[in-house]
């Protein structure tokens, strides 16, 4: 059963209380604020407003969802409904969230069961948008892309759990070999794949941009694989040649997903037995990710990134190629969040609002 529908059958009974609230919330200030920044002068279309700033507005914050993800948080997808601690099972079909349904609470609910549901209390600009129909509205209009899910989400993590593995003496080992790929003769044809050479080595890089995080795991798979790639993790890693064999095989399963989202085409329209077949293949991976490379650090693989790779077949079912929801080139638009944020006590609870109490301070 749904749990939205639990919450609406227990918060019908109360009044209003915020039917006089008149403050916007942070996702609104931040869309008007950051829209006044970019020199967005004309705000008469609403649709035209939102593709402009989709990208600048926090994804969370865009539908008016906490930051907030610790074990105790009952949702933590801003799409559907799913608790943090079951973020990571492969059993559990979440119920995706009607914007119907939030405005519903909204107005009917207490603040107490709207914090329960990590639902800021207050009117929403986004809420109103026409979405041509669809019942989830901006809940689902916010898609999850390569970019975020995999370049600068799970991967990101995948090499951190590697690189704590690793002693630091084996880490110029590693180095080492993967500047030894720079040696060898020069092919064409590299242009379809991630970075592989790399004349500096790859342990010590930390601020790089997504696809060349991509081309990082791509070069450890490739060092991996030859006999001293062999040699080395076998010999560094806890677990010897088993922890080598499921590096590998969770690294290459992780490059082949990333190059299977920038097809061109997936399935016809209305083959849902291809999309309900893609999703249980990423299923399988997503539970293979957790078993066979376990985190052990923070909310182990209850993660909001490796939750949402379970909406990638829906999303792409609904609205086409995934490339159409690709965010990279509107990333430069999250320099003043950033910018706004370090002037605050970065408080997951209130940063949306301090944010945009300092975003409207220097306008």
């Amino acid at each position: 059963q749904s749990r939205m529908s639990v919450f609406t059958r227990n918060y019908t009974k109360y009044s209003n209380p915020f039917a006089r609230h008149k403050n916007p919330m942070p996702s609104t200030t931040y869309l008007f604020s950051l829209a006044k920044s970019v020199n967005v002068s004309n705000y008469m279309c609403p649709s035209t407003l939102l593709l402009v700033m989709w990208k600048v507005v926090i994804n969370c914050a865009a539908c008016s969802r906490h930051k907030y993800c610790a074990e105790a948080c009952k949702r933590l997808c801003r799409t559907c409904d799913v608790s943090t601690l079951d973020s990571g099972r492969t059993d559990l079909v979440c119920n995706r969230v009607c914007v119907a349904d939030v405005q519903h609470l909204l107005h009917t609910g207490t603040p107490e069961q709207l914090n329960e549901f990590r639902q800021y209390p207050g009117f929403n600009a986004l809420y109103t948008i026409d979405c041509g129909g669809d019942p989830f509205g901006v809940f689902s209009m916010i898609h999850t892309e390569g970019l975020h899910a995999l370049e600068v989400g799970l991967i990101p993590y995948m090499l951190e759990i590697l690189m704590k593995e690793l002693p630091q003496s084996a880490k110029y080992t590693l180095d080492t070999l993967v500047k030894r790929l720079v040696q060898y003769p020069k092919q064409h044809g590299y242009a379809p794949f991630p970075r592989l050479l790399w004349q500096d080595g790859v342990t010590h890089l930390t601020n790089l941009t997504g696809d060349l995080k991509v081309g990082k795991m791509f070069a450890i798979v490739a060092v991996a694989l030859t006999l001293k790639g062999q040699h080395f993790f076998t010999e560094h890693l806890e677990g010897g040649e088993t922890t080598w064999k499921q590096m590998l095989y969770v690294f290459q399963q992780m490059l082949c997903y990333w190059t299977w989202l920038k097809q061109e085409t997936f399935w016809a329209t209305n083959d849902t037995a291809a999309r309900d077949q893609a999703l249980a293949s990423i299923k399988i991976m997503m539970n293979q990710l957790q078993s066979l490379w376990p985190r052990k650090t923070g909310l182990l693989w209850n993660l909001t990134k490796l939750h949402e790779q379970f909406h990638v077949p829906v999303d792409i079912h609904r609205n086409g190629n995934h490339k159409n929801v690709h965010s990279g080139p509107q990333e430069h638009n999250h320099i003043p969040l950033k910018k706004a944020a370090k002037h605050t006590q970065l408080n997951k609870k209130n940063l949306p609002f301090k944010q945009a109490t300092v975003l409207l301070s220097v306008l």
